[in-house]
């Protein structure tokens, strides 16, 4: 293990930055965006696989986003203008960038002809194309509408692909079966396996305790273990998840624990970059 992935995956708490080298790249000078509703979220990663295949480093995002992350970003707004008024199950944000002027390389005419050829095989069912700002927009506004409903309760993921959608219908069975009040809106970077699993407790289900949480964070927890993600994605750990990862790992693998406490004596012995609370 490279000493740079030691020092991401402890959030920084094993050493200091003394100097920074930053390598810089030019802006793209064009870029296409669509927002496409698959035929069903088994085509998903298919469509991931065969966009990177054609295009690669054109590709800058390619994101998952549910229904209720859709209405949620579309909060207050006409809903007519997105798919003709009915939003899919499932929808992927899909940017293709390049530093290259349209005259020398179309993006909308590569993207607009692979999804014609999508519609054409039926992997595609509908498609939001020429839009951009407006559907980065809707992106962006997700986490505020969310607000809107009532108590945002996120979990920062990441499963392997192959377990991505496993773990989203099964996370939502879950959740339908021990916690049928809360909403589950989640959305993700398809292409890293990264998952914002986004719940909303209502506001009319009253005050949520602080036990319920516990009990939903740790029932989605063991399913993301099951499954071998992870429960700190592009977050880390940080303060707030300390408590669920020594109690969480502590149960499903106690020897995980043990190495991370040794990493950390190794590396600081005396605490000095940080305050870990290991347990007993």
């Amino acid at each position: 293990m490279a000493l740079g992935q030691l020092f991401i995956g402890s959030s920084g708490s094993l050493g200091l930055i003394t100097e920074v080298t930053i390598k810089l790249a030019p802006l793209p000078r064009q870029r296409a965006v669509a927002l496409v509703a698959p035929a069903s979220t088994g085509e998903v990663f298919p469509l991931y696989a065969d966009v990177m295949q054609r295009w690669g480093g054109l590709v800058s995002a390619f994101e998952g986003i549910s229904r209720a992350a859709l209405e949620a970003g579309l909060h207050g707004q006409d809903l007519a203008r997105w798919f003709d008024g009915q939003l899919p199950d499932y929808a992927m944000l899909i940017e293709l960038s390049s530093e290259l002027p349209a005259e020398q390389l179309a993006l909308n005419e590569l993207l607009q002809g692979w999804l014609e050829g999508e519609f054409e095989s039926g992997r595609v069912r509908d498609a939001v194309l020429d839009a951009d700002e407006a559907i980065w927009g809707l992106r962006h506004r997700i986490s505020e509408g969310l607000r809107v409903r009532g108590k945002v309760i996120g979990l920062d993921l990441s499963l392997p692909r192959r377990h991505f959608m496993a773990f989203r219908e099964r996370g939502a069975a879950w959740l339908a079966t021990h916690f049928p009040q809360v909403e589950l809106a989640d959305f993700g970077h398809l292409g890293d396996g990264g998952m914002h699993f986004n719940m909303v407790w209502p506001l009319s289900a009253g005050a949520l305790s602080a036990g319920q949480e516990l009990t939903l964070r740790e029932g989605l927890y063991a399913l993301v273990a099951e499954l071998g993600g992870s429960i700190s994605a592009e977050h880390g750990v940080g303060p707030q998840l300390q408590a669920a990862y020594r109690a969480h790992w502590g149960r499903v693998e106690p020897g995980v624990l043990d190495w991370a406490r040794r990493v950390q004596l190794v590396w600081d012995p005396h605490g000095r970059m940080g305050q870990v609370d290991w347990g007993p």
